[in-house]
């Protein structure tokens, strides 16, 4: 300590303070050395912890945008196929033709869009009564369908436009139309046609299933008169105003028949025989019979008179 007292008086002031500093420098790193001991066993794991409770809401979204991003790259994520049901009369490549989801299309373009595209579907085509899209097997697209059902045919032009029951006539042609629908023909004026189908669509199916033809027939008694011919030979007279309603009469009119007969629903009901059907269902005949019956009884009376 003597020796080392007596150096320090050797120094310079200079050398003294740089010692003292050096001395003081191993101290501090002494002292960090000590504290770096303790931090991994006692604070170090808190600090963790805290860390990780303040970044798991950051680490579970990357983990969610991970596997979204992972999903996207799998077959799972693009529509496996497309199903058609509920068509007859219009084919499955048709209906697909219609909406824009086709196989390995991204499933993005169906969830949440079922509704829109059910609609796109259903807007193409007046034969569609309703559409339904749904999923099944997580990514198959299923398309259920309901048509309006046909229930005659409207002649013109050497073709025949399909009636359906919503009451809207499809301008497609067909050549040879189904033998079980009544044909309506005639119809020139739309309006008429139009008052002709309402009525039309209040006939009972199992009415409609015996009529062969409806034909706007006018007269000048009867400018809305129609002619229904039936295939039980019968043959109505009816007016386009109410001819609806009373054809489902017909059934129970029919069974009191004793013959094949005209049954006129003009003007209330009644029937005769179909030997004077000439004579009664054309009006110009009927006047014309009673003006030659007119004109006998003027030529006895003069003959009388004489």
């Amino acid at each position: 300590m003597a020796k080392k007292k007596k150096d320090e008086e050797e120094l310079t002031p200079w050398e003294r303070l740089n010692n003292e500093a050096q001395a003081k420098n191993k101290r501090d790193k002494k002292k960090i050395s000590g504290r770096n001991i303790k931090i991994p066993k006692v604070q170090l794991k808190k600090f963790q912890i805290r860390n990780l409770k303040r970044f798991s809401p950051l680490i579970g979204l990357l983990v969610v945008v991970l596997l979204v991003c992972v999903f996207f790259i799998t077959p799972y994520s693009r529509v496996s196929r497309v199903t058609i049901t509920g068509n007859e009369m219009i084919s499955a490549t048709n209906i697909k033709k219609y909406t824009t989801i086709q196989p390995n299309n991204s499933l993005l373009k169906v969830w949440g869009h079922k509704q829109s595209l059910a609609r796109e579907i259903k807007d193409k085509s007046q034969r569609l009564a309703s559409v339904k899209v749904s999923t099944s097997n997580f990514n198959d697209v299923n398309i259920r369908v309901k048509e309006y059902p046909t229930i005659g045919y409207l002649y013109v032009n050497h073709g025949y436009q399909p009636i359906l029951k919503s009451g809207v006539i499809l301008n497609n042609k067909v050549l040879n139309p189904t033998a079980d629908y009544p044909i309506v023909k005639n119809f020139k004026n739309p309006k008429i046609l139009k008052r002709c189908i309402a009525q039309y669509k209040k006939i009972q199916p199992n009415v409609r299933a015996n009529i062969i033809t409806v034909n706007y027939s006018p007269t000048k008694l009867n400018n809305d008169r129609v002619v229904l011919k039936m295939h039980d030979k019968n043959m109505v007279l009816g007016t386009i105003k109410t001819f609806g309603n009373k054809m489902n009469y017909y059934p129970s009119m029919a069974q009191s028949l004793t013959a094949k007969s005209v049954i006129d629903m003009q003007v209330g009901a009644y029937s005769y025989p179909i030997a004077k059907k000439k004579s009664s269902t054309d009006g110009t005949a009927s006047n014309k019979n009673v003006s030659q019956s007119q004109t006998k009884k003027k030529n006895t009376r003069s003959g009388t008179d004489r």
